[in-house]
């Protein structure tokens, strides 16, 4: 009898590079102003012991990032939801994410409707082990803006975490209609159908994966694939 796929769930969110990225508030009146620059500050979270021997692709974050604003760009005005944005950008980049989720809760206090905030503060709840938090705030930062594959790959990890495998697989199916070609989100449709058993769809999902990445030139990960879908193909023997 063949022995199912070890579960990639929990290594997968230690090692996709999910990071927390600064993408400008969603306030109007912020935006004709500012330009925020794209700043990778913070990764996921790590994974249990059990799972650390285990290899596992980076995947980088699947959403375009904004081009950096230019010198002259003004300061946000003090006080401003994308002032407290900024800030809790500059703490979690000195390592302080105290500071920077009650930064970001102000800004979100004052700017409620900022998708980008909302699933950065998932990411931040999710580095920290409270998945339930993490959860909540991708749901919003999803009801806020549907389209956006790259949170719903987060929310999908952290469902799968929680191993809430049929939701996890339905936000990576969901990510896949909106955007084919995001080759994350087939990544972590294996992740989920290889903890459900699912071996010869979870060997499609990954196949599809490592050829989405060829074609956009990521070999490294493409390769790292490869090796994986070896390991997926000796446990079916």
């Amino acid at each position: 009898m063949s022995q199912p796929i070890k579960p990639v769930h929990l290594l997968l969110a230690a090692t996709v590079s999910l990071s927390l990225t600064a993408f400008g508030c969603s306030s109007t009146a912020d935006k004709a102003k500012e330009t925020t620059p794209s700043t990778p500050v913070a990764s996921a979270p790590t994974p249990s012991a059990e799972n650390t021997n285990q290899t596992t692709p980076s995947i980088p974050s699947g959403s375009e990032q904004p081009q950096a604003g230019n010198s002259q760009t003004a300061a946000p005005p003090k006080g401003s939801a994308l002032d407290y944005y900024q800030q809790g950008i500059a703490s979690a980049q000195k390592g302080d994410l105290k500071a920077t989720e009650e930064l970001w809760r102000k800004s979100i206090e004052l700017d409620p409707k900022n998708a980008e905030v909302h699933s950065n503060m998932g990411v931040l709840m999710q580095r920290q082990g409270k998945l339930d938090e993490a959860t909540k705030e991708y749901q919003e930062a999803i009801r806020l803006e549907p389209s956006n594959p790259d949170t719903r790959i987060k929310l999908a990890i952290a469902l799968g975490q929680q191993k809430k495998l049929d939701e996890s697989i339905a936000q990576s199916r969901e990510a896949i209609r909106v955007k084919p070609d995001f080759a994350p989100a087939h990544f972590v449709l294996a992740a989920g159908l290889s903890e459900q058993g699912k071996k010869d769809e979870a060997l499609t999902s990954l196949t599809k994966a490592r050829d989405l990445f060829k074609e956009q030139g990521q070999t490294q990960q493409a390769d790292k694939i490869t090796e994986l879908m070896e390991k997926v193909k000796s446990e079916k023997k």
